[in-house]
């Protein structure tokens, strides 16, 4: 029963986090260890599936459904419903949409639960689905309900009550009504020209956006994500109100959409690294420190065993300490704040610049260029010193093709191998596109002309992208260098928009410490990384980063960071000196910390992202965790994860790409230099040899790790026409401050 409750809330959280064929996978598995109610379970797989498009699958198991049910349960009835009336209003059959929501309402209404709480979100999907089929006024109405319904409910309710996995959800549905209200608005507006819509709008979607940020304050990361998925879609719609609002003076437009780029990105790691920031620059009691650090760990703890409980009563009474650790934490932050003036600067996150103060900060050669990618379009903004131009292009199925096409193909060695003229052509046709699209209508601007170094911030399918590596030129060979961005630009990519500012652009006049980590890996922690790998694939069949790890020796690792000590000076820690203790202690110490190791990313469970150390026969723990990276205060100036995929993980709507480097940046590195997938041993060591060579010279790092790019590919001594191919050189990417050394 133990293992089957876990299996069922593993999959209710995977479906909540979009693993949805993982989620199909643990509803199996529920029912394989322990006969759970089989009807519920075909309800949940519907649901799953419906997520997915797959219509067919979705009425398989609604026909199970019928087909087994005996004692027909309200619950589950207006679940069938509201599954078939999704199902409807994907096959464009709105008049059995409507009969499936009013039958759904009317099961609702006759099953109160407690305090309305199911009566209130039943009316919140009808106004969705209305929504959606343009039908406002039933939406505006069935909306209104929704928030009447949730809020009467705050009177009773308290948190230990809400029920398991579904704990934030009371909080969450207010906000996104009052944005739904926002959105029936928008469309009212575009409907009659009258103004009051528009501002109705904007008031609505503000509202509703300053409500998840006040509760995203009060939560632990995981669900600040989820916080932060929930408020992107309103950023879309703001910006489109603003578009809408045909003011005559594109400038506002421009800085209004360009504060609210700002506001949608990264709000939770940027929350995190303030206070982590505060924390470590307060001199506050050390013990006060110990304190929180334990406060984290426990709610970790927490959050592990409530998955794996299967008795509501239990449940109730790790929800409650898990609410009553989160208050202590607040409680503490709070009272530093009231005593402590630097700690209390520190901790707030800055609030948006202005586009005149940012343009005013950039060097005259740099350009930020910031890519919103909403449902509809993508609204791309480019900043240099004395220009700003704004465009958004249509995301149709065309673009989003060749988008997924160039990512796709260039880490995909088998199909580069065996139909290399296919997938040359493939490259180059869809690469040009997304470059004439995304980038041509700013590049090709007469005013920035003597931009040569372009920083990156964007968001979706676009995270992916190595944009260096687009083709900037038709070209029948994608083979040559000429051919691609960066044989004109040095590329990075940043989480804030401070980190474009530059400083200086001579390089610093000091010592750094370097600690450099090579691992070329014996038979035993071989075996145990394979088992590591097995063992992931087993238990999340879906996790297709671990499926691409290489594993084997890393022949070039130790030769690597040898070399690396030779021009840097400082310490190195090499195979049997790699264990994780030792790693650990001297990474808190270094101002620039290499890795020339295994690694891998976890989509499923982002914090288990590793990179793998040094392992004797009796030494089991050898793994590195982004969990623990994030929980270290650095000092670097940089980190180069000289690894596999330490740039790739699971999308998160407003927060990026959840990565090892991103994690590296949490725990306090100014700049992360870090890969987006597997690429051979010896090109990584080609590579980042000629990248410290460049910036030992006083190159910034986005110039360093280009000019080491360049020379590599120029180079028939290092590279050949195959390795030439950018699958081979494009993968580490910069991100954070590319400031000199």
């Amino acid at each position: 029963i133990k293992i089957s409750n876990y299996h069922w809330n593993s999959g209710l959280l995977d479906h909540l986090f979009g693993q949805y064929l993982e989620a199909i996978h643990h509803y199996h598995k529920a029912t394989d260890f322990h006969p759970l109610n089989r009807e519920e379970m075909y309800l949940a797989i519907a649901k799953s599936y419906l997520e997915m498009d797959s219509l067919d699958q979705a009425r398989r198991f609604i026909d199970l459904y019928d087909e087994t049910v005996q004692v027909r349960d309200t619950a589950q009835l207006i679940t069938r419903s509201e599954l078939l009336a999704k199902i409807n209003y994907i096959e464009k059959d709105v008049n059995e949409m409507n009969r499936q929501l009013k039958q759904s309402v009317e099961f609702a209404s006759k099953y109160r639960l407690k305090y309305d709480r199911e009566l209130g979100k039943t009316y919140a999907r009808a106004g969705k689905l209305y929504y959606k089929t343009n039908q406002l006024s039933k939406a505006l109405q069935y909306t209104n309900y929704a928030l009447e319904t949730f809020l009467s409910g705050f009177e009773f309710d308290t948190v230990y009550e809400i029920p398991e996995v579904y704990w934030l959800e009371k909080e969450v549905w207010v906000p996104d009504m009052i944005g739904l209200k926002g959105k029936v608005a928008l469309k009212q507006f575009q409907n009659t020209g009258n103004s009051y819509y528009l501002e109705t709008a904007v008031k609505s979607l503000q509202t509703s956006i300053d409500y998840f940020q006040r509760l995203n304050n009060n939560l632990e990361e995981e669900s600040q994500q989820r916080l932060t998925g929930y408020m992107y879609p309103l950023f879309e719609t703001l910006i489109e109100c603003i578009l809408l609002g045909n003011q005559s003076n594109g400038e506002d437009e421009k800085e209004a959409i360009f504060t609210l780029m700002q506001q949608s990105r990264n709000y939770s790691l940027k929350q995190e690294v303030r206070e982590k920031a505060a924390l470590s620059s307060s001199r506050i009691d050390p013990s006060i420190l110990d304190v929180l650090d334990q406060i984290l760990d426990q709610t970790r703890e927490l959050q592990s065993q409530i998955v794996d409980i299967d008795n509501q009563d239990s449940v109730s009474f790790l929800k409650a300490s898990f609410y009553d650790l989160i208050f202590k934490k607040n409680s503490i932050l709070d009272s530093i704040a009231t005593s402590n003036l630097k700690f209390n600067a520190y901790r707030r996150v800055e609030e948006p610049i202005s586009l005149e103060e940012c343009q005013s900060k950039l060097a005259d050669s740099s350009m930020v260029i910031q890519i919103f990618q909403g449902e509809k379009a993508l609204y791309i903004l480019s900043i240099s010193k004395d220009t700003s131009l704004f465009k958004s292009i249509e995301l149709d199925s065309a673009l989003q093709y060749s988008i997924q096409k160039v990512s796709s193909i260039i880490k995909d060695f088998d199909y580069i191998r065996d139909e290399p003229a296919k997938a040359e052509k493939a490259y180059l046709d869809n690469s040009h596109k997304v470059y004439s699209a995304l980038l041509e209508p700013f590049l090709s601007h007469p005013s920035l002309q003597k931009v040569d170094r372009l920083m990156f911030s964007v968001s979706g399918a676009l995270s992916d992208l190595s944009f260096e590596s687009l083709i900037n030129k038709r070209s029948d060979d994608w083979t040559e260098a000429e051919n691609y961005l960066i044989s004109r630009y040095s590329i990075s990519y940043i989480t804030d928009i401070r980190q474009a500012f530059v400083r200086s652009l001579q390089a610093k006049q000091a010592n750094h410490s370097f600690l450099g980590i090579g691992i070329e890996y014996n038979n035993e922690t071989l075996k145990k990384i394979d088992s590591i790998v097995n063992d992931s694939l087993i238990s999340r069949p879906e996790n297709i980063n671990i499926r691409g790890i290489s594993i084997g020796p890393l022949a070039f690792a130790v030769k690597e960071v040898k070399y690396l000590q030779e021009i840097n000076g400082g310490k190195v820690l090499i195979n049997e000196k790699a264990r994780k203790d030792k790693v650990i202690d001297l990474l808190k110490q270094a101002d620039l910390i290499h890795f020339s190791a295994h690694a891998f990313s976890d989509n499923s469970d982002p914090a288990k992202s590793s990179i793998l150390l040094y392992s004797s026969k009796n030494d089991d723990d050898f793994i590195l965790t982004a969990a623990e990276i994030g929980k270290m205060n650095l000092k670097a100036h940089q980190i180069v994860l000289s690894a596999c995929q330490t740039a790739s993980g699971r999308y998160v709507k407003g927060e990026g790409v959840l990565s090892l480097a991103r994690y590296f940046i949490f725990s306090g590195a100014e700049s992360v230099v870090a890969s987006k997938w597997s690429i051979p041993d010896q090109i990584s060591f080609y590579i980042m040899r000629s990248y410290y060579e460049h910036l030992n010279l006083g190159f910034s790092k986005d110039k360093a790790l280009r000019r080491a790019k360049l020379n590599f590919l120029k180079n028939d001594r290092l590279s050949s026409p195959l390795t030439r191919l950018p699958s081979y050189w494009s993968s580490f990417c910069i991100y954070g401050s590319t400031q000199p050394l």
